[in-house]
């Protein structure tokens, strides 16, 4: 990191608590969370038991270190918002590339007739850019107030394919926005 980087990220640890080390853990959204649509196409969330009959249900969780190179991703991507003070539980870990896809899919084929012509190639570059088979993916759940879900936002999907091997993030953010009138047309 660089020198103001590392100085944000020392703000942002002194953000989480006065304790907090860039390994402590932060826990994230259950997928459900993302959208309603992603309910349906999920697989449970692994169970174990214990020895006393009990069920220990997995919670998923992101390193601080890692969830500040997710917040500085988001907030180069949009200048103007500052997303440093997000919580850890606006984000969900992605099983697959292809959970991924089906999310992005289900929310852009009613709204763009020619998407599927064009899919396969966006999704290519992707894997190509960003080496989708080393990659863990995040998906964004937007809040109130954010860049991401503005007034003329009719849907939108955000997700971060963060590839550690690489050191690099790509963020793929589709938004289908509603058309605004111009004061001439009705």
């Amino acid at each position: 990191m660089v020198s103001e980087d590392k100085r944000r990220f020392r703000e942002f640890l002194k953000s989480i608590g006065p304790n907090a080390a860039p390994h402590d853990s932060q826990v994230l959204a259950p997928s459900e969370d993302l959208s309603p649509d992603f309910r349906n196409n999920r697989r449970t969330v692994p169970v174990e038991r214990t020895e006393s009959g009990g069920e220990i249900c997995y919670r998923y969780t992101i390193e601080n270190k890692r969830l500040f190179y997710l917040l500085e991703a988001l907030s180069f991507c949009f200048e103007d918002y500052d997303f440093m003070n997000t919580k850890s539980t606006r984000f969900c870990l992605m099983e697959s590339f292809q959970d991924v896809q089906n999310s992005v899919n289900w929310k852009v084929l009613p709204f763009f007739r020619h998407y599927r012509y064009i899919s396969r190639f966006i999704w290519n570059k992707i894997k190509e850019v960003i080496d989708t088979d080393r990659c863990v993916f995040y998906g964004y759940i937007p809040e109130e107030g954010d860049p991401i879900c503005e007034n003329s936002c009719l849907a939108s999907s955000t997700f971060l394919m963060y590839n550690p091997y690489l050191k690099r993030i790509l963020v793929y953010c589709v938004r289908l926005l509603i058309p605004t009138m111009t004061s001439g047309s009705s």
